[in-house]
């Protein structure tokens, strides 16, 4: 076999091996009770207006010290910017489960004949799956405004929507948090 072919399989079989590692450590990276409200405390940001000049405006960077500050805001921002998305997403799957209640109705009285799928990708330019996610969290979150100030990337709530399900039904002072 060729050299350069070897090693491409090589290459695909290790990159198959580090996805497959990732996998498992999110999934040691499970957290249930307090330690998930504790977790997601941690991840919340302050309401406020966060700054961090771009890297093409700083001028000579010679030790790592010199841009601690710039990486320590500008993680801030991404936080934020997180949490923004987030509060957009639970809103906006608001006006999905609406939308899905209306389709369902439209559908029973014959007004509607197209499945929720098809009439979503369609009318609207949102996958099923997508749709379902944002429904879901604006489902389990909504009620609480709370949520709005967490900092994860939507990806890692969705991933974490049945454990933070739980913890709001039996915790209820995460629940008030």
């Amino acid at each position: 076999m060729d050299p350069a072919r070897q090693s491409q399989k090589k290459t695909k079989a290790d990159y198959k091996f580090l996805l497959q590692g990732n996998k498992e450590k999110l999934k040691s990276n499970k957290f249930v009770g307090k330690k998930l409200h504790t977790y997601l405390i941690k991840n919340c940001v302050t309401p406020g207006v966060v700054t961090y000049p771009k890297f093409s405006e700083v001028g000579l960077i010679s030790h790592l010290e010199s841009i601690e500050d710039h990486l320590v805001s500008g993680y801030k921002v991404l936080k934020k910017s997180n949490s923004d998305a987030l509060a957009a997403s639970i809103d906006y799957g608001d006006w999905l489960n609406i939308a899905f209640e209306l389709h369902n109705n439209e559908s029973v009285a014959g007004k509607q004949t197209d499945l929720w799928k098809q009439w979503l990708e369609t009318n609207v330019g949102v996958g099923d799956s997508y749709g379902r996610k944002l429904r879901t969290i604006s489902a389990v979150l909504g009620k609480y405004p709370g949520f709005g100030n967490l900092g994860l990337l939507i990806s890692e709530v969705c991933g974490r929507i049945k454990e933070i399900s739980s913890l709001l039904v039996t915790d209820k002072s995460a629940a008030q948090y």
